[in-house]
């Protein structure tokens, strides 16, 4: 106990030595206070940012790596020549698209629109770094020497065919160059006596290669370009959505810098706030400035603290986005507390008086 009120002892000692130096020097180390914090800041320019799901939300040396490790040294990568995403540790590269019809997918009505769609995909390009232009023929996985898309036969005279003399079989069916899962690519389906009849929502599953460190970048500017256009893309009888390997970490993304609104509001509403309930009373026990100067003072050191991070490298995560929050929660308490004690000086002030009175 001795060694604690000594600890604390010095610490409070350190503190008030501080609150001494600040008290007498008040403009220097308020001008100190905002050029530190405002030279600090201009470091988040240069800060970096880490999206990954799996670097985010997976334990450092988890046997989840372990494991995973183990997996690709079992299966490696053969997205270049003989892909089977059965082998995939993960879901691999890819870009996706969901049609939804009300009625029944399976129906050359919609053929047209869903090869148009394809027919963009394939023209859909990204250059490397020396200018050199890639195309999905140039990035997909390769199974049995053609790329390696889920649902493309739906755009194909044998599909057809099948399904005009009732053969098109659910969960799985045929055609020459191979099996197709059926209950893969398409959703919401009616089926007699294992004849797929009709369905409401058909998937293309563009696969992507991952052999190297070089395709697997292609690839991941190939999907976000995917994505980008395919959005423009206008449907006219089918509704569809879009995703890709990282869609979730870009929603996460979205998400936080959609928070910006409502941090900027969070702000506005806090100096409103610490302002009122600091307010009042006569020039003596008025303390409004200084609930406005604590809200500012928590703006100004979010902004000096990310931009230290910054200069040290250190790289953002988006979940680090709701610590102002965080701390605006404990200005809003010590804004409390600050009216609590206002109030009490007023009691304490005013019984003085009465009492000299």
């Amino acid at each position: 106990m001795d060694v604690y009120r000594k600890v604390e002892d010095k610490i409070s000692s350190a503190f008030g030595y501080y609150g001494k130096v600040i008290s007498r020097n008040p403009a220097a180390a308020i001008i100190f206070a905002i050029l530190l914090n405002g030279l600090l800041g201009l470091n988040v320019m240069w800060i970096t940012s880490e999206n990954d799901i799996k670097t985010l939300y997976t334990p450092t040396n988890s046997q989840a790596d372990t494991d995973e490790l183990r997996i690709k040294s079992m299966f490696p990568d053969e997205s270049n020549e003989n892909f089977h995403f059965h082998q995939l540790p993960d879901l691999g590269h890819y870009g996706s698209v969901i049609f939804t019809v009300n009625d029944n997918i399976i129906n050359k009505t919609y053929l047209p629109e869903i090869q148009s769609f394809h027919q963009t995909v394939m023209g859909i390009s990204i250059n490397d770094t020396d200018g050199k232009s890639y195309f999905y023929q140039d990035l997909c996985a390769i199974n049995n020497g053609q790329c390696s898309v889920w649902g493309l036969w739906y755009v194909g005279d044998f599909f057809w065919a099948q399904v005009a003399n009732g053969t098109l079989t659910y969960p799985t069916s045929s055609d020459p160059d191979g099996d197709h899962r059926t209950d893969r690519e398409f959703g919401k389906v009616d089926t007699e006596n294992g004849v797929l009849k009709s369905a409401r929502s058909l998937r293309l599953h563009y696969y992507l290669r991952q052999q190297n460190k070089e395709y697997t970048a292609l690839s991941v500017a190939w999907e976000k370009e995917f994505v980008k256009q395919m959005s423009e893309f206008k449907a006219n009888l089918t509704d569809f959505t879009l995703s890709h390997s990282d869609s979730i970490s870009t929603e996460l993304d979205e998400n936080t810098i959609g928070d910006i609104a409502l941090f900027s509001l969070t702000f506005t509403i806090m100096i409103t706030y610490a302002s009122l309930v600091t307010a009042g009373g006569n020039c003596l026990t008025q303390r409004g400035h200084l609930g406005r100067v604590g809200v500012l003072a928590t703006a100004l050191a979010i902004l000096g603290a990310f931009g230290l991070c910054g200069a040290l490298g250190i790289t953002y995560v988006n979940m680090v986005g709701i610590m102002p929050f965080l701390i605006l929660g404990n200005t809003y308490i010590a804004a409390s507390n600050l009216k609590c004690i206002t109030a009490s000086t007023n009691v304490i002030w005013y019984d003085y008086f009465l009492h000299i009175k």
